[in-house]
């Protein structure tokens, strides 16, 4: 709140934490102490003030919420030595400034990454004939050519991009040489740039460890990002020698503001759950697992639970609901349409051990998706695109997909496995089990918040199990006729 914001405690690494009967302690790592000058956040810049949190070796406190993302040394010990992520994601990406092309520029023909998908939202194609984003068009995830696998392939696998336009920029930039192979430094002024000149863009993977001698490490996929980037943004003019035949490139150069890359991870046994001695700890985002193995980032998953867990905390330390048994409803110990979307992970994985039935599977399965969900309409595309799965939009995508695309089964079925797809039937049962339970008892809701006959904790542990079947169902998600309507006809 503005009269207690609370302080950070910078250049403070955490040693471990202390678990007691009534509360909890903070240990700060001896090694570092004295080490680089604290500051204090939310509160005055003092310098005795900063001086005393510099020296402060323990904190005390009657909850730990762990927000130390899916590396954390808690949830590492939580789930134990030795434990392998499920699914991973690699990523590189770049925020950069370029002459990027109008609408229907095209890629140059033949060019690294000739075939394109774009739109103001998302799509997905493996046509060469659709023109590249235009650098004022957003893609949520892109798939636009076939699955890399094979003999001399050094980065395998099924690539897919995001982009969105981040606004102007200025000062001094990387420039990235028509060769491809090396970075000068150049100086630009923010003052002649269009605001939509620049643009953030990120090429992802989606796999596992099964293999991990077949799996590319984060150097060779970066690379191959600086292989394929410029082919994505359509800065490629592809033309060949008349004499050999081979493909030559002419680039346009683009700006590199900055770069990102990294390796997200995730498990099948999401959300977290802490032992049973662990009182006092809460998970929260990625600590929790409570990420998609679809979007893998906490960040959309962490601003749609952040309410939820705001009120679930609050309540918990109202009526001291801190045993770790309380503490695991607020995160619940099961979310079907979390556990369903790890079928659709396996089906845009191409791995070299497991390749697709064909090259364009995953476009040919993406663009036949969001066909099926563009034809439903706002209410079925639009918590999709949010990372939330509900049965009754999963529902009729499937039916309107199989209708349309019917061929798609056999090759659906081989790729993902039987065993994948009797996995995902049981979650999507119960997907349908949580949507009833939610709809039925939403009404029940205030009645049991401003009951007499229970007590405090009986309260929360009613509320965390009526919110577990709301978010577990998608039901969370409420299409707002007036917001929605009003930007579709914005758009015409």
């Amino acid at each position: 709140s503005p009269k207690n914001p609370g302080r950070v405690f910078e250049r403070w690494p955490l040693a471990k934490v202390e678990i007691c009967s009534d509360g909890v302690v903070l240990v700060r790592r001896e090694s570092a102490s004295g080490s680089g000058s604290g500051r204090s956040g939310g509160g005055s810049g003092d310098p005795q003030q900063n001086q005393k949190i510099q020296e402060t070796t323990t904190i005390t406190a009657r909850l730990f919420i762990d927000c130390m993302g899916s590396g954390s040394p808690a949830v590492r010990q939580a789930r134990g030595p030795g434990a392998i992520p499920d699914g991973v994601c690699m990523v590189a990406g770049t925020c950069a400034r370029g002459p990027w092309p109008e609408q229907g520029g095209g890629r140059g023909e033949g060019g690294e990454g000739s075939s394109s998908s774009s739109g103001s939202s998302s799509s997905s194609s493996s046509s060469s004939s659709l023109p590249p984003p235009p650098f004022f068009a957003a893609d949520v995830i892109a798939a636009i050519d076939g699955a890399a696998l094979g003999e001399g392939v050094t980065v395998p696998g099924q690539f897919f991009w995001e982009s969105f336009p981040a606004g102007g920029s200025g000062g001094e930039s990387k420039f990235v040489d028509d060769d491809d192979e090396k970075l000068k430094v150049s100086s630009s002024s923010s003052g002649s740039q269009n605001r939509f000149s620049t643009k953030t863009t990120y090429m992802f993977q989606y796999s596992d460890l099964a293999r991990p001698d077949l799996r590319p490490s984060l150097v060779e996929f970066v690379e191959e990002y600086w292989r394929r980037v410029r082919g994505y943004q359509g800065l490629n003019n592809g033309k060949k020698d008349d004499n050999t035949g081979d493909l030559f490139v002419e680039s346009r150069p683009f700006f590199v503001e900055r770069v990102l890359f990294g390796v997200f991870y995730t498990f099948r046994d999401s959300p977290l759950r802490p032992p049973r001695s662990w009182d006092r700890y809460l998970p929260a985002g990625d600590a929790a697992g409570l990420q998609s193995p679809l979007s893998f980032g906490g960040l959309g998953s962490l601003t749609r639970h952040v309410a939820r867990i705001k009120r679930a905390v609050a309540e918990a330390l109202a009526c001291e609901a801190l045993s770790a048994s309380d503490l695991a409803l607020i995160n619940s110990c099961y979310s079907p349409n979390l556990s369903g979307a790890w079928m659709l992970q396996r089906a845009m994985a191409a791995r070299p051990e497991r390749p697709p039935p064909y090259p364009d599977f995953v476009p040919d399965l993406l663009s036949a998706n969001f066909a099926a969900m563009e034809k439903l309409g706002d209410r079925t595309l639009r918590p999709f695109l949010r990372d939330v799965v509900r049965f009754d939009g999963l529902t009729s995508t499937l039916a309107k997909q199989v209708a349309a695309r019917p061929d798609l089964i056999p090759s659906i079925v081989a790729h993902v496995g039987i065993g994948a797809l009797l996995d995902w039937t049981k979650h999507y049962l119960a997907l349908a089990a949580f949507t009833v339970l939610a709809s039925v008892a939403r009404p029940f809701g205030p009645a049991i918040s401003s009951s007499g006959f229970l007590s405090a904790k009986s309260r929360f542990r009613a509320r965390r199990v009526l919110e577990a079947w709301e978010y577990g169902s998608g039901l969370d998600w409420v299409y707002d006729e007036d917001k929605y309507g009003g930007e579709k006809e914005r758009a015409k």
